[in-house]
């Protein structure tokens, strides 16, 4: 594993390699909203959030914004579509029948239980919006959840070579009461500032706690939770 040092070092660099790609991002999200004074403060402070900064007070003229009408349009007509995974067996034997009905109903109600398909809906016009779209899997919880493509740092030639083995993720505004257990002792206010760095090479999982390094486990899984 690595040490403090280094997950820092890495950190830094997964920060410094994605600041061009996340200024794409704002371009794009202004484009979206029809908002040229949007900011990434606004949108990550959960008191905001997005719906506010739908609309510029200060354009006296309305507009139609065909950039958001065709991204809604399309995510609208993608949401009607219920994927889930299907099982079925090839000359199977009458327990290998059994085995994938039970994986189904498994995988069907894991789908309901963790709302996967308006996620997924969620993450499809992130990807429309900014060229990226994440769900990010909890590797301690198992939780599935959206992550927002500004939050998510990679590595640029990983990503072109579509092989991911780092990552950093950070949530600004993060509630204090959300975090595990054993970090929330390290915050005093009610919000912070919390990242997760992800190192498949290195087996590293570090948590970070406005902006200084927390806890480092073992991270033993191939890929990325992402």
């Amino acid at each position: 594993m690595l040490d403090k040092n280094e997950i820092a070092s890495n950190i830094n660099k997964l920060l410094g390699k994605s600041s061009a790609m996340r200024s794409k991002y704002l371009l794009n999200l202004k484009r979206y909203f029809d908002n040229p004074t949007l900011g990434w403060d606004a949108l990550d402070n959960s008191d905001t959030g997005w719906g506010l900064y739908e609309y510029d007070d200060s354009d006296n003229n309305p507009s139609i914004n065909v950039i958001k009408s065709c991204i809604d349009t399309l995510t609208s007509s993608i949401s009607d579509s219920k994927v889930r995974p299907y099982f079925c067996t090839v000359n199977g034997s009458f327990n290998e029948v059994v085995a994938v009905k039970q994986a189904q109903d498994f995988f069907d109600y894991i789908y309901d239980d963790k709302d996967i398909n308006h996620k997924g809906t969620e993450i499809f016009r992130d990807a429309c919006i900014f060229g990226r779209g994440h769900f990010f899997i909890n590797p301690v919880t198992c939780e599935i959840n959206r992550a927002y493509p500004w939050q998510v740092y990679l590595m640029p030639n990983e990503v072109s070579y579509n092989k991911l083995t780092r990552m950093y993720y950070e949530r600004t505004f993060f509630p204090t009461y959300l975090l595990p257990k054993e970090l929330q002792k390290e915050v005093s206010g009610n919000t912070c500032t919390y990242g997760l760095y992800f190192d498949t090479v290195n087996e590293t999982c570090a948590a970070v706690i406005n902006n200084s390094i927390k806890s480092i486990s073992k991270y033993e899984k191939e890929v990325i939770p992402l």
